[in-house]
């Protein structure tokens, strides 16, 4: 009943209880399905040193969202791709369609490849780097990381140390981040984004890389009532206000409103 219905026994609610926080807060982190657990443990730390006895939504959007996690990494992509173009990899069905075509684009004109966490279509030796920006991602796939022997992008401050132990002597580029509401900021060693999500990290990275382009493929879109399209939207919206901007192509079908062109233009 617990597995099926999802209620019973939680720790959520058991922190909630103890720290007198009212458990229409978890019910509402929860129900979206868009915070990870990391943002829950924090955020309940938050509501527990205010008065949380009773919901409200301003207080919930405030303590998930904050600017107290650390931003300093300890690597640098400044310049790391410049005078080459980074291709950004997602897992739509634009990329698993044309995977074929983008392979062969890879191979004749050797861009940096990012791929947003592991990657079901293209093969590690494609790939220069995956990035990953969730612990929850990190613990399902720490495994395949390790198989494909490729450098992995990724804020260290907010993984768990044993797995980050497991990886063994994969590269690791230590690039920070901290979520911050309607905020994309590219900095040095890290950066600020709106959601705890791993696409707008990758920008951040692009931009400050000076490649000559960001290419996507695979970001297909959700539809225009999920919660996740709504995001990206805003994402997007936010890249565009960036002073320092670098053009941004998708190169296989995409329902946001980003320039688009074809894996298959002479043009590319």
């Amino acid at each position: 009943m617990q597995e099926k219905y999802e209620w019973g026994e939680s720790l959520y609610y058991y922190l909630a209880a103890n720290y007198e926080i009212h458990p229409t807060f978890v019910q509402q982190m929860l129900s979206c399905g868009y915070y990870d657990s990391q943002q829950i443990f924090n955020a309940l730390s938050s509501l527990k040193s205010i008065q949380s006895t009773s919901f409200q939504n301003d207080l919930l959007k405030s303590a998930v969202i904050s600017e107290t996690q650390s931003l300093e990494g300890t690597w640098s992509p400044d310049n790391w791709a410049k005078d080459r173009d980074i291709l950004v990899l997602a897992n739509g069905n634009g990329l698993k369609e044309h995977a074929e075509a983008v392979k062969r684009y890879i191979q004749a004109n050797n861009p940096i490849v990012i791929s947003l966490n592991t990657n079901k279509f293209i093969e590690p030796e494609l790939i220069s780097a995956f990035a990953v920006c969730t612990q929850e991602r990190l613990l399902l796939e720490y495994q395949k990381y390790s198989a494909f022997n490729r450098p992995i992008i990724m804020p260290m401050n907010e993984m768990p140390k044993p797995i980050i132990d497991r990886l063994g002597n994969i590269e690791i580029l230590n690039y920070g981040r901290a979520i911050v509401e309607d905020c994309l900021d590219a900095q040095e060693t890290g950066c600020k984004i709106p959601y705890s999500l791993v696409a707008p990290y990758v920008f951040s990275i692009a931009i400050r890389s000076r490649a000559n382009r960001i290419l996507l493929a695979g970001f297909d879109g959700f539809g225009v009532n999920d919660p996740r399209q709504k995001e990206m939207d805003n994402v997007f919206d936010l890249y565009e206000k960036c002073e320092n901007k670098i053009p941004m192509i998708s190169l296989t079908p995409s329902y946001y409103q980003i320039a688009q062109s074809s894996i298959y233009s002479p043009e590319i």
